[in-house]
């Protein structure tokens, strides 16, 4: 008998704070795994990347998960994707037990897993045997119907036509690849190459000689910034699209009459961060969609001075001094008068000292409503990473023998004839009006209910085109 096959993805199951798989979905996730049991015949799972949140489970701190050698950034080692595993298995029990259950109950039933740039980690083959382990237990038999595709695409075998594939390496800031020494004749530039298949992993050593995964862009912007600022804001990633999360919450942030300066250095850290991927400074990322006055660095510097008592100004002044930034003896009002730019100075000290941040925070700037402006960067970091996937699968519908391409990644679900993109597993909130954002309390634990979720997956039977069915969703 032929098998069903069912695609999901993006499900990004984590551990600790960082967790996006909370006890509701988690309780879906076994409610859908039970589904696939009850089918008639067998059926064969596939996990279309991102299943795993290896960039943001436990632990996830420390200074030993990034470095860089002869150009190449890079993050973990097998033993530390090993205990992030470990971590997700400890958090997340009856998620393995359910899958495991599911292999147990018809002997065809087969379980297939790709790699998404959130768990390149399966690459190591310890995962992967650690995976086995946690999903089959000691019965041989179910860990040999648990197969893993290292490749950038998956065909099943009994449906050839239809193309399989995460998606991450069309969207330039999660895509892996390494720039060569060979040089393009036409453009004169450095060809670049995937590093994503079983004969040229993501893996490169480092400096001491051991072997850590290759950490994209995106990778690289979690682990340095977003993990921090998701410890405190637990939603801060899941604002669709991320653009619109920039306007809306940069906004809020730069506001004076808001008390966030904390969340203001994170962001101005995250501007920094991406200047160093091409733009000239972090002030020319910054433009107000609509003129409004009293917004930016230099307004929330100046609300702060001029909430501070001159006691706590003589503290401010002297505890940066003594770490090396200088107020060019001026007092801080008069510093940051003279010159623009001396805020954006500030503000970079700031965001490099987070503990003078935290004391700095005791300041009470009363929070007062939204802002009438929005905060936006520039273009160069706009990428519609669903336009990107829909030209891709367009691409990919033009080889050869491929009728259907089913895709995830971007978290949003499409629809087409011969395209399907599955979407995500876990709580959103997509912007359409913005009735229901005020602050940046709306991405505090306490306010999940304005982040539905809607779990779709891909259901190929036999005979039959893909189709995108809702297994079951939330609405706020």
């Amino acid at each position: 008998m032929k098998s069903k096959i069912l695609v999901i993805s993006d499900l990004h199951i984590g551990s600790g704070r960082l967790d996006d798989c909370d006890g509701e979905l988690e309780r879906c996730l076994i409610e859908f795994l039970l589904e696939c049991s009850s089918e008639d015949g067998p059926v064969e799972l596939v996990i279309n990347g991102d299943f795993l949140d290896f960039v943001q489970a436990e632990p996830w701190e420390g200074t030993d998960f990034e470095t860089e050698y002869e150009g190449v950034p890079l993050c973990f080692t097998q033993e530390q994707s090993a205990q992030k595993f470990k971590s997700i298995v400890a958090a997340h029990g009856l998620i393995f037990k359910a899958l495991g259950n599911f292999l147990s109950i018809h002997a065809e039933n087969s379980l297939v897993v790709l790699p998404g740039n959130h768990d390149a980690d399966f690459f190591w083959p310890e995962v992967r045997r650690l995976f086995q382990e946690a999903v089959g237990e000691e019965r041989a038999d179910l860990k040999g119907r648990i197969h893993f595709k290292l490749e950038q695409c998956y065909r099943p075998e009994a449906r050839p036509e239809v193309w399989i594939e995460h998606g991450h390496q069309y969207d330039p800031n999660n895509r892996f690849f390494i720039e060569t020494d060979e040089i393009d004749p036409v453009v004169g530039t450095k060809v670049e190459k995937p590093v994503w298949s079983e004969e040229r992993p993501p893996i490169f050593k480092d400096r001491a000689g051991r072997e850590r995964l290759y950490q994209c862009i995106g990778t690289r912007f979690l682990i340095q910034f977003m993990n921090r600022l998701d410890s405190e804001y637990p939603f801060v990633d899941n604002v669709k699209p991320f653009s619109r999360f920039l306007r809306i919450f940069g906004a809020s942030t730069f506001n004076p009459r808001y008390k966030l300066l904390t969340p203001a250095a994170n962001v101005w850290r995250m501007l920094r961060y991406l200047v160093k991927e091409g733009v000239n400074s972090p002030g020319s990322l910054l433009s107000l969609d609509q003129p409004a006055a009293g917004f930016g660095p230099s307004a929330l510097l100046k609300a702060m001075v001029d909430a501070m008592t001159e006691a706590e100004l003589v503290w401010f002044v002297g505890e940066l001094e003594a770490r090396g930034f200088s107020f060019k003896n001026k007092h801080p009002k008069m510093f940051l008068d003279s010159d623009p730019s001396n805020a954006e100075s500030l503000m970079t000290f700031l965001s490099e000292n987070p503990d003078v941040v935290q004391r700095l925070e005791e300041v009470k700037i009363p929070l007062l409503g939204f802002a009438p402006g929005t905060l936006s960067m520039g273009q160069a970091f706009f990428v519609d990473e669903t336009e990107k996937l829909r030209e891709a699968a367009q691409k990919v519908l033009n080889k050869e023998g491929v009728a259907y391409a089913v895709m995830g990644h971007t978290h949003e679900p499409v629809e087409g004839q011969r395209y399907i993109n599955t979407g995500c597993w876990t709580r959103y909130y997509r912007f359409g009006g913005d009735e229901n954002m005020r602050s940046w309390d709306v991405l505090k634990e306490n306010s999940y209910e304005l982040f539905p979720y809607e779990l779709r997956y891909a259901e190929i039977a036999p005979g039959q085109p893909p189709r995108a069915i809702v297994f079951r969703e939330r609405k706020s």
